[in-house]
């Protein structure tokens, strides 16, 4: 490497100091309670485990105390549930709704700079609200040059506006510094490829992939491979059609608990605070009542009444309305999750179809090998020259190996399929079992 190369990008930003200032209170509230909520994930599963909590008595005491505060609180504002319940919502959803307008449309833009010369590599992220990052190091400290499939979070809440293939470079002290963020995966490699050119010796990697192209992390382990390649996976099916070879997913009664558990993690902190916000109120009036046990036992007596009285499992209307929230977000990433998938290849090209939307075509010459890429986006991802198919799926080995080992045996048997010129009306086929695609 013995000339200078610079290369610039701007990448979608979302900042909003104004309104995260304005909200820095309940944004606290928030933070309080998923600190309580990861803590409480991490004492139960200190105890199923047995081995001891990294909390001390100290720290254990300390939120204790926090929690009586808050219960507190809570018990005293019960009065204005409602109120405040509609008003977070309300908060939430235009917060949200803000950022993703914000990022969709460009509105503020984060610079990003790479300047690399034979010994030196210059780096400079400025953000809309003024916040530069610099970076100077040797070309040399550059592992490699990720892509990865990312969420995009966004607003005062932080929620995903978005998801993006992003291209970072990793370096040797495991940090990672921004410099693309596309929608489509072939443009992000594209990238990819010319920073690298700019490196030689910088392998470009897709994260968490695993297969037999370049771009590989891992290279696919051979028992698994032909296990689950011999072996019915209720969540696919591969099939001779009239047009050639089709792939698609089957979702079944396995695929339907898996989806459930990994739904449920992901809410499980919406979930949680609902749960305890309930007994917290609770425990408030215990407390509270206690309190009054010095100056007026009756008061007490009468204040314990009332707060046992509280604890009946009759649920109000925001009680219900919090519930059906939460049973929202999973029933629309379940729908989003079972949408069906079709890939069918021929003679010349791969068509993919979500959902019986518009068709992705790959010409079979340009294609790449596959990739599985597993981690918060599992996925089959096949590149072609300018864009790329995205087969998604389950966070498995089962689902991904026996995705994988399908498409490969679909795409070898492509030299031998009659290119068809149908208009691309499937017509039902008899079903191949795993040994017929070997």
């Amino acid at each position: 490497m013995t000339a200078r190369v610079k290369l610039q990008n701007q990448l979608g930003s979302i900042e909003n100091r104004r309104l995260s200032l304005l909200l820095w209170p309940l944004l606290q509230v928030k933070r309080i309670f998923d600190a309580l909520y990861q803590t409480f994930l991490a004492l139960i599963w200190s105890e199923l485990t047995g081995r001891p909590t990294l909390a001390g008595p100290m720290q254990l005491g300390a939120l204790f105390l926090l929690f009586c505060g808050l219960s507190l609180i809570i018990f005293y504002l019960r009065a204005y549930e409602a109120i405040i319940f509609l008003a977070l919502v309300g908060i939430w959803w235009c917060d949200h709704q803000w950022a993703r307008w914000q990022y969709h449309h460009r509105r503020q833009r984060t610079q990003v700079t790479l300047t690399i010369q034979p010994e030196v590599c210059l780096y400079r992220l400025s953000t809309p609200g003024q916040h530069i990052t610099h970076r100077q190091f040797h070309p040399d400290r550059i592992l490699q040059i990720w892509i990865a499939r990312t969420a995009i979070l966004g607003g005062a809440f932080q929620s995903a506006v978005a998801e993006r293939w992003r291209v970072t470079l990793y370096l040797q002290d495991h940090s990672q510094l921004r410099m693309y963020e596309e929608s489509n995966p072939r443009v992000a490699l594209r990238h990819a490829q010319t920073i690298a050119a700019a490196l030689p010796g910088t392998p470009v990697k897709f994260v968490d992939s695993t297969g037999n192209s370049p771009y590989a992390v891992n290279l696919p382990k051979f028992q698994l491979a032909e296990r689950y390649h011999r072996r019915e996976v209720p969540d696919l099916q591969a099939q001779r059609i009239a047009q050639g070879w089709q792939l698609r997913t089957q979702w079944s009664h396995a695929s339907f608990k898996l989806v459930l558990r990994r739904l449920f993690e992901s809410v499980g902190f919406l979930l949680f605070v609902l749960l305890v916000t309930e007994g917290m109120e609770n425990f408030g009036a215990l407390l509270h009542g206690s309190a009054l046990l010095y100056s007026d036992q009756e008061a007490t007596r009468l204040m314990l009444i009332e707060a046992v009285r509280q604890l009946n499992l009759t649920p109000d209307w925001p009680d219900l309305a919090e519930a059906a929230i939460a049973l929202g977000v999973v029933l629309l990433q379940l729908v989003k999750l079972f949408r069906d998938q079709s890939l069918v290849v021929t003679a010349a090209r791969v068509t993919y179809r979500r959902n019986q939307g518009r068709a992705t075509r790959l010409s079979l010459s340009t294609l790449q090998p596959p990739l599985m890429i597993a981690g918060p986006f599992p996925m089959v991802l096949l590149l072609g020259e300018t864009k790329g198919i995205a087969f998604t799926g389950l966070n498995s080995d089962e689902w991904l190996y026996g995705a994988w080992t399908r498409l490969q045996a679909g795409l070898a048997m492509a030299p031998d399929l009659a290119e068809s010129s149908a208009s691309g009306a499937v017509a039902p086929a008899e079903a191949l079992s795993p040994a017929q695609t070997s």
